[in-house]
């Protein structure tokens, strides 16, 4: 029985400053890497191995290893490429005894593994993810705490489940996913330039209405709303660096500052020339 709430556990955001610093330090905790964009793990080897998107890297602290980029497409700003989580020997013990003894789950970390589940079972994992780091980044209570490590362990314990699994659905992507993935990526690739939602279908050889349902079963948005959001975090993005307002939404994809303004003031609250330049 745990006689006290372990520590050690933390989400951060993978950004080009912050894989930066994870490749100058030489002790990395157990980490599981969440990919939403393609990334490049490098090993001691010289083995390069590709993490795409939607890929979950299981990764020892006894494996020394970095991180790489692919290099900006556009000068696109990058955002966000995923997240690590990061959790210590400590941890992870609390985790196999509590409630019930589970010391096979010490295994997890016996050596370095990429999944590759449905989208649907990724979401699943990276909401629990979405909300420790939520737990992990307010005042610190004894409640706040105890709900931490409850969520740690069915994040940990769900992944243990999966990879020991032999039944477990790895990579059971039907036609429709795989299409809905296929033009996501391909918005993500040229949300700046001057598509149309019609285009896109025809590209894909699909209708605009198939494209909306495939949206909204997989990613709960439309078409129009997803290449919206892209273009007015990367106009956001490019303030951020020091660009010009005028600069910034011509760069990201808009073609009318009037639209733009209304969209940023009602997704981001504020005006664009009150964005906070980094």
């Amino acid at each position: 029985m745990l006689s006290s709430i372990p520590f050690r556990i933390k989400v951060r955001p993978i950004t080009a400053q912050a894989i930066g610093q994870y490749n100058q330090t030489s002790f990395h905790r157990h980490e599981l890497v969440f990919a939403k964009k393609p990334i490049q793990l490098l090993f001691d080897d010289d083995a390069k191995v590709p993490l795409n998107m939607y890929h979950i890297a299981v990764l020892p602290s006894s494996v020394a290893r970095r991180l790489e980029l692919p290099k900006a497409k556009n000068n696109q700003p990058a955002g966000d490429y995923g997240f690590f989580v990061s959790i210590s020997d400590n941890f992870l013990k609390s985790i196999s005894e509590s409630f019930i003894d589970t010391p096979e789950t010490l295994s997890l970390f016996n050596e370095p593994h990429i999944l590759h589940y449905s989208f649907k079972t990724w979401r699943h994992l990276l909401h629990i993810v979405d909300k420790l780091d939520y737990r992990l980044n307010e005042e610190p209570t004894d409640i706040s705490r105890k709900i931490s490590f409850a969520l740690a362990s069915q994040l940990f314990l769900e992944i243990y489940e999966l990879l020991k699994n032999p039944n477990a659905e790895k990579l059971k992507v039907d036609e429709r996913e795989q299409l809905a993935f296929q033009i996501k990526t391909y918005v993500e690739a040229h949300y700046s330039e001057d598509i149309t939602i019609t285009e896109i279908a025809d590209l894909f050889q699909v209708s605009t209405s198939t494209i909306n349902r495939f949206f909204h079963d997989y990613f709960e948005s439309t078409l129009y709303r997803f290449i919206l959001f892209l273009r007015l975090q990367a106009a956001h993005d490019y303030i951020e660096q020091g660009y010009s307002v005028t600069e910034s939404w011509q760069k990201a994809g808009f073609n009318d500052y009037s639209n733009f303004y209304r969209a940023f003031m009602k997704h981001f609250h504020y005006r664009p020339h009150e964005t906070v330049k980094k």
